[in-house]
């Protein structure tokens, strides 16, 4: 039996999830005790979209092994979408309380003590991690939305953090509950903006977690590369077929380190929410599009700050201070929108055109004027 067993995690590692669910059948019922088999098990029905059946081996795992943290951790989600909040809360405290390194529990309980309204429990869950998680600058990060101090930036960590533990089900529950269609907006203002032959345009996707914007913009791009911190959501973006390129990196290191002028459209879908300051984001944005190249993203909205930090670590940008930064780094306002973000958050879409550099218009004017003169 730990031969079948050990055949099941080598097929979940190949990320054959078909093969890994027959294996682990018959370690359970050879062995109905074995509760790293029921637990791995509940993994691969979650992730093939049996929830009912990914419950029942959860369940199993932690009556089996009441101190296995991920087992609990993994059943609070399926309660949690299933909307039962309060046996989903039990689940995670279970999870810290079996391991208080288990940053994910923390992150999982606190929001949807958040999401309930318990704010004064979900900033004790937030400093319970500061003092015990394995990633306490996560839980800094959300202590610091919650006393409404000022931040430039979420970390890297937090990002990765919240995207890796939703990787598996982020379309159905960003869709299915949040109502998100983000993507689908920007893909149709840069049409509206620009019209693209098919397959004429060079890409870059920001932010590009499972692909979603990926797929909208997929019939236009001749190359699409897609950045993101999260390695589990890339996973989800490589499986959609439509990049050419995917970087599991930081956003800002990797435009960086790009060359310049390489793009005619940068998508940034519910992305620049993990920036306050813009900055550094509008001046890389510009140096990589090519003169007339189209930036495409969506914000949430403040309105007596250039940006806020909100209660829910995420970041908000006034339309005063978006538009001042296009105007700062070459950009032209080509589309604003009133955007559905996600229930009930309704935010900005904007698509900005990058002008021609300033070091080119001299030039431009210049073989214009001697143009006149040639033909005069």
């Amino acid at each position: 039996m730990p031969d079948l067993f050990e055949q099941a995690l080598a097929r979940l590692r190949a990320d054959d999830l078909a093969g890994a669910g027959d294996a682990l059948e018959k370690v359970v019922a050879a062995d109905p005790s074995h509760a790293a088999a029921h637990y791995q098990l509940g993994n691969v029905r979650r992730d093939l979209g049996e929830h009912p059946a990914a419950e029942r081996h959860f369940s199993r795992a932690v009556e089996l092994a009441p101190g296995h943290a991920e087992a609990h951790n993994n059943l609070g989600v399926l309660q949690e979408v299933s909307g039962r909040h309060e046996q989903a809360v039990a689940s995670y405290r279970r999870a810290v309380q079996a391991r208080p390194t288990l940053t994910q529990a923390y992150l999982n309980l606190g929001r949807l003590l958040m999401v309930l309204g318990r704010r004064d429990e979900a900033a004790q869950c937030y400093r319970d991690g500061v003092a015990s998680s394995d990633k306490p600058s996560i839980f800094a990060h959300l202590l610091a939305a919650l006393d409404g101090r000022a931040t430039a930036a979420a970390p890297a960590d937090y990002v990765r953090a919240t995207f890796d533990g939703f990787a598996r089900d982020f379309d159905e529950r960003l869709i299915g509950v949040f109502d998100y269609h983000v993507p689908e907006a920007v893909g149709r203002s840069i049409r509206r903006v620009r019209a693209f032959a098919p397959r004429s345009a060079e890409v870059l996707d920001l932010g590009c977690g499972t692909g979603l914007s990926g797929a909208v913009l997929a019939d236009v791009a001749k190359r699409m590369v897609g950045v993101d911190v999260s390695g589990a959501m890339l996973q989800e973006a490589r499986a959609r077929g439509c990049y050419q390129e995917l970087a599991e990196a930081e956003i800002l290191g990797w435009m960086r380190a790009a060359a310049a002028e390489q793009f005619d459209v940068i998508v940034a879908a519910d992305v620049l929410v993990y920036f306050g300051d813009l900055v550094p984001v509008f001046a890389q944005a510009a140096r990589l599009l090519r003169p007339g190249g189209l930036l495409a993203f969506s914000i949430e909205v403040c309105r007596d700050a250039d940006f806020r930090l909100q209660d829910s670590g995420r970041y908000a940008q006034s339309a005063a201070y978006v538009e001042r930064l296009a105007k700062e780094h070459g950009f032209s306002v080509a589309l604003r929108a009133d955007q559905p973000i996600r229930k009930p958050i309704v935010g900005l879409l904007y698509v900005l055109r990058r002008r021609a550099s300033v070091w080119k218009l001299p030039l431009l004017l210049l073989q214009a004027i001697g143009g006149r003169r040639r033909r005069a």
